[in-house]
This record gives C-alpha cells, sequence and structure tokens, in this order.
C-alpha cells in the first residue's frame, strides 16, 4: 500500500491541540482492547467446545481441567460446563462492549477533530485578503469547507478502523496458526492474495476517481449556486434546462464513480464467502469419505474454533480493504480541504486599546500604482492625493476609470503595488496598523449584502441581539430615511428580510446598508454609489442628513449624478486610474 494514501495523517497532526492528542492516544487504547477482548474471547472457544463436545467421564484426564476442577473446587463436569459457558458468554459480551465503546469513541472523536479543523479552514478562508477572495471561487471554497470536510471525517474514521483491523487480524491469524497452522496458513494465504490482488488492480482506477470526485464535486457546487443566485434570469429568461443539463451530467458521472467504489468496497466479500463455503463442503466430503473412525472430540472442536475464527476474522479483512478502497477514493478530497486548514490568516486579530486613527485621519496617497495579479495592466497610475480630516470628498468618472479600485486600496482591502497611503503619516499597510486602519471606516458598497434575519439584525450587523443599542438604530435609520418604511411593516425591526433582504427594493436595501455604515459610528464613511438605486429627492435627502449629521466624519463617496456631489468640499475626478482634475462643486 502507498505510503501517500496516508501521508495526510502527518498534515492532521500539526492541528491536533494537547486534548485532541490525548485523545486520539486513547482511540488508539481502545482500539487495542478490542482487539485483545476479540482474541480472548476467541481464545476461551476452543476449550468450550472441547469440554461441550468431549466425554465428560475423560475430562478430569486432562491435566488443565484438572486444575480448573481443583481450583474452582468443582464437584462434576457438568460445573465444568457451566462454568465454561459463564467464562465463554462473558468474553463474548465483553469483547461486544469494548467495540461498541471503541466506535462510539472514534465517532466523537472524529466529530470533534472536524468540527476543529473546518472551523478553522473557515477562519482561515475569511482572514484572506480581499484579492485572494477575487482569485477563487467562492463555490469551491464552501465545497472544501462543508462537502469535503465531511469526507475527511470518514477517512479519519476509516483509518482508526484500518489501524484496528490489521491488529485484530494479526491476533486472530496468530491464534489459527497455534490451533492448525496447515488449514489456517492455506486459507488465509488464499484470502489474503484476492484482497491484495483487488488492490493491486485498482490503485490507479481508484485515485483516478479520487480526483474525478474532487472536481466534480466542485463543479456541481458552483453550478446549483449559480442557477440560484440567478433566479431572476433563470425565470426570465426560461433557463431551467440549461443549468439543470449543465449540472445532469457531471452530477451522473460522480454518482457513477462514487457507485463503483462501492462496489469494489463489497464485492469481494460475498466472492470470499462463496469460495469459503466451498472450501468447507469439499473438506467435509473428503473427511467422510477417506478419514477413517475420525475422533470428533478431537476434530468437531477445532472445526468450530476456525469456523468462529474465520466469522471473526473475515469481517475484519474485509475493512482493512474497505477502508484502503475509502481512504484512497477520497485521498485528493482530504488534501483539497487540508490545503485550507494549512492556509496562513492574512488578517491579524490584534486587539488594541485604543484605535488612533478615530479622532482624526489625514490621508496622504503618494505615487500609488496598482494591477492586479497576473494582470499587466495598472489600474492605478501614479496617483497622489491629499484628503484632510472631516473632508467631504467626491469621486467621479467612467465606469472602468479605477475609482472603486482606489476606494479598496484606500481602505486597506488592496495593497498597493507602488507607492504609499499614509493616514496621520503612519502607512496603513503595515500589519500592526492596518486592523486599526479598518476598523474606523464605515463602507457602503453598491451591491448591499443582507443576511436572512432581522432588519434590526442587519442594521447592526455582528452584535449579539440584547447588546443592540435600539435608541442609536431609529436614529440612523432617520438620517438614511428608512425610518418610515420600517414602521410601515407589520413587524417593524423584527421584520424578516428574507435571503440577501429579496423581499426589499434596491433602494431599501442601500438605505439599510447607510444605516449600518451610521451605526458603526466610524471615522471615516466611505460610500461607493451607495444611493444609485435611490430616486433624486430620496437620495437629496439621504445626503443632506448625512453631511448635517456627521460634521465629525471623513466622507468619501464615489458618484455618477453630479447632484450628489454638490455638498462635497472637493470633487476629483478620475480617467484611467490617474486624477484628470480637482475642484470644489
Amino acid at each position: 500500500m502507498s505510503k501517500k494514501n496516508f501521508q495526510y495523517i502527518k498534515r492532521f497532526w500539526k492541528f491536533f491541540s494537547k486534548r485532541r492528542k490525548k485523545q486520539f492516544f486513547f482511540a488508539i487504547f481502545l482500539m487495542f482492547s478490542s482487539s485483545l477482548a476479540d482474541l480472548i474471547s476467541l481464545s476461551t472457544a476452543l476449550p468450550f467446545f472441547y469440554i461441550t463436545i468431549s466425554n465428560k467421564e475423560g475430562l478430569r484426564d486432562n491435566q488443565v481441567l484438572r486444575f480448573i476442577y481443583d481450583f474452582f473446587n468443582l464437584n462434576n463436569s457438568n460445573q465444568l460446563v457451566i462454568l465454561t459457558s459463564f467464562f465463554f458468554a462473558s468474553t463474548v459480551i465483553l469483547s461486544l462492549f469494548i467495540k461498541i465503546l471503541n466506535i462510539k469513541y472514534s465517532q466523537k472523536l472524529s466529530a470533534y477533530l472536524v468540527n476543529d479543523l473546518s472551523s478553522k479552514a473557515y477562519f482561515n478562508v475569511l482572514s484572506q485578503s480581499y484579492e485572494f477572495h477575487i482569485r477563487t471561487n467562492s463555490s469551491d471554497l464552501i465545497a472544501r469547507i462543508v462537502n469535503f470536510s465531511d469526507k475527511t471525517g470518514i477517512v479519519f474514521n476509516q483509518t482508526l478502523y484500518f489501524l484496528s483491523s490489521i491488529v485484530t487480524s494479526i491476533g486472530l491469524f496468530s491464534a489459527f496458526l497455534i490451533v492448525n497452522w496447515k488449514i489456517a496458513f492455506f486459507s488465509i494465504s488464499f484470502i489474503c492474495f484476492i484482497y491484495f490482488f483487488l488492490i493491486y488492480f485498482l490503485k490507479g482506477r481508484v485515485s483516478k476517481i479520487s480526483k474525478l470526485v474532487s472536481e466534480i464535486t466542485t463543479y456541481t457546487f458552483k453550478n446549483i449556486q449559480e442557477g440560484i443566485g440567478s433566479i431572476r434570469e433563470v425565470i426570465l429568461g426560461d433557463l431551467q434546462n440549461v443549468y439543470v443539463d449543465a449540472y445532469r451530467k457531471p452530477n451522473l458521472n460522480l454518482r457513477y464513480s462514487r457507485n463503483r467504489l462501492e462496489f469494489w468496497k463489497i464485492i469481494p466479500k460475498f466472492g470470499i464467502e462463496a469460495f469459503l463455503l466451498l472450501g468447507v463442503t469439499i473438506f467435509t466430503l473428503i473427511f467422510s469419505l477417506y478419514i477413517q473412525n475420525p475422533n470428533p472430540n478431537l476434530i468437531i472442536p477445532v472445526l468450530g474454533f476456525i469456523a468462529l475464527g474465520f466469522q471473526r476474522l473475515l469481517p475484519n479483512l474485509q475493512q482493512i480493504y474497505f477502508s484502503w478502497l475509502t481512504i484512497t477514493g477520497d485521498k485528493e478530497v482530504v488534501n483539497r480541504f487540508l490545503d485550507l486548514v494549512e492556509l496562513e490568516p492574512n488578517v491579524i486579530n490584534k486587539k488594541y486599546k485604543k484605535n488612533i486613527f478615530n479622532k482624526s485621519a489625514d490621508i496622504n496617497i503618494e505615487n500609488l500604482y496598482f494591477r492586479y495579479l497576473n494582470s499587466e495592466k495598472e489600474v492605478i497610475r501614479n496617483l497622489k492625493l491629499q484628503i484632510k480630516s472631516k473632508e467631504k470628498v467626491a469621486f467621479i468618472g467612467k465606469s472602468g476609470c479605477g475609482k472603486s479600485t482606489l476606494l479598496d486600496l484606500i481602505m486597506g482591502l488592496l495593497k498597493p503595488s507602488i507607492g504609499r497611503i499614509l493616514v496621520n503619516g503612519i502607512d496603513i499597510n503595515k500589519r500592526n496598523m492596518i486592523n486599526q486602519w479598518r476598523s474606523s471606516i464605515a463602507h457602503v458598497p453598491q451591491n448591499i449584502f443582507l443576511t436572512d434575519t432581522s432588519i434590526i439584525e442587519n442594521i447592526a450587523l455582528g452584535i449579539t441581539k440584547s447588546e443592540i443599542d435600539y435608541d442609536k438604530v431609529k436614529r440612523v435609520c432617520e438620517t438614511a430615511q428608512i425610518q418610515e418604511f420600517i414602521e410601515s411593516t407589520e413587524f417593524g425591526y423584527e421584520t424578516i428580510i428574507g435571503e440577501r433582504g429579496i423581499s426589499l427594493s434596491g433602494g431599501q436595501r442601500q438605505r439599510i446598508g447607510i444605516a449600518r455604515a451610521l451605526y458603526k459610528a466610524s471615522s471615516i464613511l466611505i460610500l461607493d454609489e451607495a444611493t444609485s438605486a435611490l430616486d433624486n429627492l430620496t437620495e437629496k435627502k439621504v445626503i443632506e442628513a448625512i453631511f448635517s449629521t456627521s460634521k465629525d466624519l471623513t466622507v468619501i463617496l464615489v458618484a455618477h449624478r453630479l447632484s450628489t456631489v454638490k455638498y462635497c468640499d472637493k470633487v476629483i475626478r478620475i480617467s484611467e486610474g490617474k486624477i484628470e482634475e480637482s475642484y470644489k462643486p
């Protein structure tokens, strides 16, 4: 078996906490205990068969049995039979109990482990740079965090079962060799040959299926997310069959590939059982035809022991094979999930007593250049700009001229290719400064993200409901001109707005976004076409209210309507990534 199939264990181990490591070693202990209990229960089977089948009068002639008679002060053979039966039944029950405990504990450990790893993967993804998310498809990330993490848990469980079954199989094989090495050697060699042949035959095929399953799973997540996400276009354009057809064939390949794996996992069990049944039939035939006057007291206990042993051995060999196929079949999925777990967080969650940018923030942009990764085009070119604290500045220009990119650079979402952005003389892109700077900014994009919760929870996003300041929420809603609408709804601020605010109009969503930004009470307010869905009158009221109630804020806005910028101190026209002109409105 290839070591590569189990390399992920080393990757796992790096992220085990001390507690998880202790739990893992306890799981190993339970695994060995379960194997030992199996061997003990099997070892009591031979004397049990011998005593129950043999001539009761001759039992005292056996030295071991005579010792048992004397040690337990037994008076007759019936008491010996009862005692032996009790020991045999006790070991079987003990073995069952330990096995159940082992499985339950392994499942519990797997659940905790996958929760730890998937939480870390999710945190790492959320802590990556904005540019990482621009380059990476969200469907791929969702598939890896949700679906691939589940597969990782299954693989971890199968690894424990794999190890446990190997230990148990070695013990059972040793017991067979002691009782009758010829039958044991030839029978087990035949069984192992079948399994090793299948493993060798399937090795390359299973690896290919592993990669195929990983790719198709990501694709199907992407297809479903895009289909549901564009439901208006799907309904209006009658595109249901387009998306379903794009989903059906890859999904069939996925199901077929997984079914092939399941077929290969199960089929050896039935084949080997059939061969063993034929073997027992042939052995019985030979035994009855060619062996004269056999001694059943010697042969039947051995046959009973071997039959019971194979009844224990076959499931363990099948489990080894099953686990190997599962581990190999999901190897690619596990590795892609662990890639997220191993991502280095880009965001530093550093606590600080006081934000140095809260009171004032003079922004100075020096010789700024920016281009996206794997692109030769410079989106921002040699841009120089000063924005004083509490100043109201508007960026205008044609679509694609670099306005939104410039905002992303100012907010610290993107890093300059060349040049610096200084706030109060401090470079914001230093790792110990960037979080403070970002936390001092309230941003309202053109497309507002809303959660499927109440209006008040969307406005005070990220704050526990019991800690929300209701009076403050009402004040910012009045400024955002959304108060009247909220009070007209049946449940007011507790109204559930649906996924992505689907029950609201575009203008209502934007005003809730503005209220959210004002509730944050940051020193910098950035509006990126945040009023584009409002009518002229409502937009005028919103802008006037923001400027009149937020005199201590630095406001930077992007707008296409010139009527929006007349309240600003400065208007900057951007063209092809450079400042074309700057003037007072």
